[in-house]
Formats: C-alpha cells, structure tokens, sequence
C-alpha cells in the first residue's frame, strides 16, 4: 500500500488494514460521481484447506502472492487495496477498470502454476458499483461481501455484482 503507514498496514501483506481503506474510499468516493467506482471483496475458496494441507507458513506465502498480485494491477488504474482479515481482500478501482480486476483474478488463479507445489486456487469475488456516494464505504463493503457470499464454492463463476434482491433475501433470512 503505497503512502500508508506502517502502522495502519496489514503486518503480513503490507496492504491498507480495513478502517483505514474504508477511510481513503470515503474520500475518493465523495471526489467522483455516482458510479465511478466498484468495491470488490474476494477471498480463496477453501483456503482452510490449504493451510491444513500445507501448513501455516506456506498459506501465509499464499497470502503474501496474493497481496503483490492485486498490488501490481490495482496500481495500474490508481485502486486501492486492503486484507480485511484471513484470506479476505478488498479492493477498489474505477469502474471502467473493470477489466483490470477480471486481469487481477485471472492472475490470482495462476499465481502458483510454476511454484514448488503448483497450487491451484478459486477465488471468489463480489462486487458492488457505488451508485449512491452518501453511502459509507464500510456499507458498500458489505455489499461486495453479500455478493461474494451467493458464488461461494461455485466453479462456474468469479465475480457476482450486488443488487438488490440479494439485501432483500438475506432481510428475509433474518
């Protein structure tokens, strides 16, 4: 995370920790228009897994891949980027850099074909076009999450964009 302190990064991956990538959203998402920007939120399918199999330090590796991966794209359209927690990654990009978070999951998902172990990953992402700029960034966070949430442990797809209906159902679960 460039410019950030030391201390307001994630110690493993050294991307924004979560409040402070909500803070700088906030104030890039109240400089721009309705729908300039997306929210995605994406983590590794079965991620526990890995670990059990390959133990915590090679997982933490994985974390680290993942990091520098999503760093060197993001940087290309000016995002930003945070490690909520675990395997949980944010990011946020102009939406007409879509095309650059489709580049970035390709890449997570091939990050490890010439590693020692030739991991293969899935990872899951949910998306959430920030229509409405009064809203806070934690909120439209949770959407993504929400959105990520209905392709879980699906491999026919990558990315699910938050409507509606999705608040609407989890409303009614609850």
């Amino acid at each position: 995370a460039p410019n950030v302190p030391y201390e307001q990064t994630d110690s493993l991956t050294g991307l924004m920790q979560r409040s402070v990538f909500c803070e700088a959203a906030d104030k890039r998402i109240k400089a721009k228009e309705s729908n300039y920007y997306v929210i995605a939120c994406l983590d590794v399918d079965q991620f526990k897994v890995l670990n059990d199999q390959y133990g915590l330090a090679v997982g933490d590796c994985i974390l680290q891949k993942l990091a520098e991966v999503i760093t060197q794209h993001i940087l290309q359209c000016n995002g930003i980027a945070s490690r909520l927690f675990a395997d949980n990654f944010a990011i946020m990009v102009p939406q007409h850099h879509l095309a650059i978070l489709r580049q970035t999951l390709n890449a997570l998902e091939h990050a490890f074909e010439g590693d020692p172990y030739s991991i293969h990953i899935h990872v899951s992402c949910g998306c959430c076009i920030i229509d409405n700029p009064e809203l806070p960034a934690s909120t439209i966070l949770d959407r993504a999450i929400l959105a990520k949430s209905t392709i879980k442990g699906r491999y026919d797809t990558h990315i699910a964009y938050y409507n509606e209906a999705m608040r609407q159902s989890l409303l009614e679960e609850q």
